[in-house]
C-alpha cells in the first residue's frame, strides 16, 4: 500500500459516486427545483442554499412567505449522509474546488504549495461536507461581537437559544447530566459523541496532566472530551440576474429583500461584481461602485500544525463502517500558565483535535488527500506506522492576529475569486503555535502515553535539517511546513465593516448577507454551529423588519478598527 495506489483507488471511488448522484438517489430528500422565468417576482430570494440559507428559507416559508432559494450545486448526494464517505466530497462536484494563492510562505510543503479551499456546492452548502464536528465556541467569542458591533442580542446568553433551536442531543450521558439543560432535544441537527472504545487510551494522558475530561465539547471550558460529531436602483436591491443550467439569462424580482448566503469565498465575490466592495479595486475592472465597503477583506481561518504519533497499539480488525466515523476522535482546548482551579473558567488559546487513526488507508487519505501533503511523505508516515494505530494531531490557535483577503479574478461570475490567505502573515500567530506545541507535547511524558509507546513521527526532512530539533527556530519551521487548514473561513463580509448588526449591507437597502462571511472573529473550535445559529438569528431579524427598510442603526467602523477591537479582546 502507498500514497499513489490509495489516490488512484479513492478517485475510482469518486467517480462511481458521481455516477450515483446523476442517479439522484437522495431527489426525494430535497423540494421539486422551481421553474423560473424573466420577471417572476417573491417575496425573498436567497442565493445560497448552504449551512445558513437552508435554515432562513425554512422560518421564512413557514411564516408563509414566498421565498425563492438558489443554489448553484445540486442536492446534497449520498455520500453526505454517511460519516465515511464525506472525505470523498473534497475535490468533487459538491466542492466548489477553489485554491488559495502561492504566497511563498505559508504551505510550503504541500504538493502545490498553497491550500485546497473546500467549500459546499450543494444544497446544505459546506455544512453537508464538514467533519460532523458541532461546536458552540466560546462565550466570550460572542461578548467580542458585542463588543464590535454594540449590539447586546449578540451577547453569549442572546445566541444560545438559537443554538439550542437547532439541536437534538442524543447521548444520554449528557441528558442524564447537568448539561441536559444547555442543549436541545427537539431541534433538526442530531449531535452526540464519538464512541470509539479505543478512545478513551488517548484522552487518559490528558487527564494525567492535570486537564479535565469533560462531556461536551464547546470551547467554552479548558479539556479533552470525545466529539459531537455531527440587480441594484438608487441603491436598492431590487432583484438579482440568473444564469441557468442550459445557458439563459433570467432577472427574477424581490419585494421584500435579498439575502446572500454564498459562503466565505463566494459572497464577498457576488457583492463586488455588484458593485458593493472596496471602489479601488472595482474600478479597475470597470464595475461601477455603489457602495465602498471592505468587502471580501478580513478573510480568517483557523490554522493547525499536523502532529502524528506512532504507537503499540495494533489496528482492530475489519473495515471502515460507513455509518460510523473512520476515525476516533477527541478534541481539547487549553491554556498556558493556568492553575488547575481555573481550567473552567479561563479562554483557552489553542485546540488540540485528536484523529485515531485505525485504518491505514484512512491514514493515507487523511495525508495525501484530506491535507494533501506529497505522497513520499504520506508513505513515509506509513511506513513508521508498522501496522499500527496513529494520532494525529491537529493543533491549533484559536485567536490568530493574520487576516487575508478574497479579490475578483474578473468580471465573470463563473470565474473563482482570489483567494489570499496570508497564513502566519503576522509572526506573533507563529510564534503563539510554538508555544502552544511544546505545551501540548507534554503529554509524551504521561503514564498513558509511555503505555502507548507513544513516538513523534518528524516527517519535515530535509526542510527543517537547519534547526536543531525541539529549538523555538525548528518549530518555526514545522509549524510552517506542517500546516494545515482547519476549513474555518469567516470574516470576508463582517459585521461592522460591511454588514450592520442586523447583517444589513451598509448603504444598500433590502440588502443582507448571512453565512459564515459575517463573522467579524472565528469562534474557538468549528464554525458550523456558529453558522447555523446565524441562520435562525437572521430569520428572526428579518421576519422582524419585514416591510421597514431603515437605514443601519449602527455606527459603522473602519477596517483597523476592527483589526484592533480583534487584538485587544482576550
Amino acid at each position: 500500500m502507498n500514497a499513489t495506489a490509495v489516490l488512484a483507488s479513492l478517485a475510482s471511488r469518486q467517480g462511481a459516486l458521481y455516477t450515483i448522484m446523476m442517479l439522484q438517489l437522495t431527489g426525494y430528500l430535497y423540494p421539486t427545483p422551481a421553474l423560473l422565468k424573466s420577471g417572476d417576482s417573491f417575496d425573498y430570494i436567497i442565493v445560497g442554499g448552504g449551512t445558513a440559507g437552508s435554515v432562513i428559507a425554512t422560518r421564512l416559508a413557514q411564516k408563509k412567505y414566498n421565498v425563492l432559494l438558489i443554489e448553484a450545486g445540486q442536492d446534497a448526494p449520498f455520500e453526505s449522509e454517511y460519516p465515511s464517505l464525506i472525505p470523498y466530497l473534497k475535490n468533487s462536484h459538491s466542492d466548489w474546488n477553489y485554491t488559495s494563492v502561492n504566497d511563498t510562505y505559508s504551505y510550503q510543503c504541500h504538493k502545490d504549495k498553497n491550500v485546497d479551499l473546500t467549500q459546499g456546492k450543494m444544497l446544505g452548502g459546506t455544512g453537508a461536507l464538514n467533519f460532523m464536528i458541532w461546536s458552540r465556541g466560546n462565550p466570550k467569542n460572542f461578548e467580542k461581537w458585542h463588543s464590535i458591533t454594540k449590539d447586546p442580542t449578540w451577547k453569549w446568553e442572546n445566541v444560545l437559544p438559537y443554538f439550542i433551536k437547532s439541536e437534538a442531543i442524543h447521548d444520554s450521558a449528557i441528558m442524564n447530566s447537568p448539561l441536559k439543560h444547555s442543549y436541545g432535544a427537539n431541534g433538526y441537527i442530531g449531535i452526540t459523541r464519538e464512541n470509539k472504545s479505543y478512545t478513551a487510551d488517548y484522552i487518559k494522558g490528558f487527564e494525567q496532566l492535570g486537564k479535565p475530561i469533560i462531556a461536551d465539547i464547546d470551547g467554552n471550558r479548558n479539556g479533552y472530551a470525545r466529539a459531537l460529531i455531527t440587480v441594484y436602483n438608487d441603491r436598492n436591491a431590487v432583484g438579482i440576474e440568473l444564469i441557468t443550467d442550459d445557458g439563459r439569462n433570467i432577472t427574477v424580482n424581490a419585494r421584500q429583500e435579498i439575502i446572500i448566503a454564498a459562503g466565505t469565498m463566494k459572497s464577498p465575490q457576488l457583492l463586488m461584481l455588484s458593485g458593493i466592495g472596496p471602489c479601488k479595486d472595482l474600478e479597475k475592472l470597470n464595475i461601477s461602485c455603489i457602495a465602498d465597503l471592505p468587502v471580501g477583506k478580513n478573510l480568517r481561518d483557523h490554522i493547525a500544525a499536523f502532529i502524528p504519533h506512532t504507537t503499540n497499539k495494533r489496528l482492530t480488525r475489519g473495515g471502515v463502517d460507513p455509518n460510523e466515523y473512520p476515525t476516533g476522535l477527541f478534541i481539547g482546548y487549553a491554556s498556558l500558565n493556568v492553575s488547575h482551579i481555573k481550567h473552567y473558567i479561563k479562554f483557552p488559546d489553542y485546540e488540540a483535535t485528536g484523529f485515531i487513526m485505525n485504518n491505514m488507508k484512512v491514514l493515507i487519505q487523511f495525508c495525501a488527500f484530506t491535507i494533501n501533503f506529497p505522497n513520499s511523505l504520506c508513505n513515509k508516515l506509513y511506513e513508521k506506522a508498522n501496522g499500527r494505530q496513529v494520532l494525529v494531531t491537529l493543533l491549533s490557535n484559536l485567536y490568530g492576529y493574520s487576516r487575508g483577503q478574497v479579490r475578483l479574478n474578473s468580471t465573470v461570475p463563473q470565474d473563482p475569486p482570489v483567494v489570499i490567505t496570508d497564513s502566519y502573515s503576522n509572526d506573533n500567530d507563529l510564534d503563539n503555535l510554538v508555544d502552544y506545541i511544546v505545551d501540548y507535547l507534554k503529554v509524551e511524558e504521561t503514564e498513558a502515553f509511555k503505555k502507548l509507546s507513544a513516538s513523534r513521527v518528524d516527517l519535515t526532512s530535509p526542510h527543517c535539517d537547519a534547526f536543531e530539533t525541539g529549538s523555538r527556530g525548528y518549530w518555526r519551521c514545522y509549524s510552517l511546513c506542517m500546516m494545515s487548514s482547519l476549513g474555518h473561513y469567516g470574516g470576508t463580509c463582517a459585521m461592522g465593516s460591511v454588514v450592520d448588526s442586523r447583517l444589513r449591507v451598509r448603504h444598500v437597502k433590502k440588502l443582507r448577507v448571512a453565512d459564515a462571511s459575517v463573522m467579524p472573529t472565528l469562534v474557538a473550535g468549528n464554525i458550523c454551529a456558529t453558522v447555523v445559529m446565524i441562520g435562525e438569528k437572521v430569520s428572526d431579524f428579518i421576519i422582524e423588519d419585514a416591510g421597514s427598510y431603515n437605514d443601519v442603526e449602527h455606527e459603522q467602523i473602519s477596517e483597523d478598527q476592527l483589526e484592533n477591537l480583534s487584538a485587544t479582546f482576550a
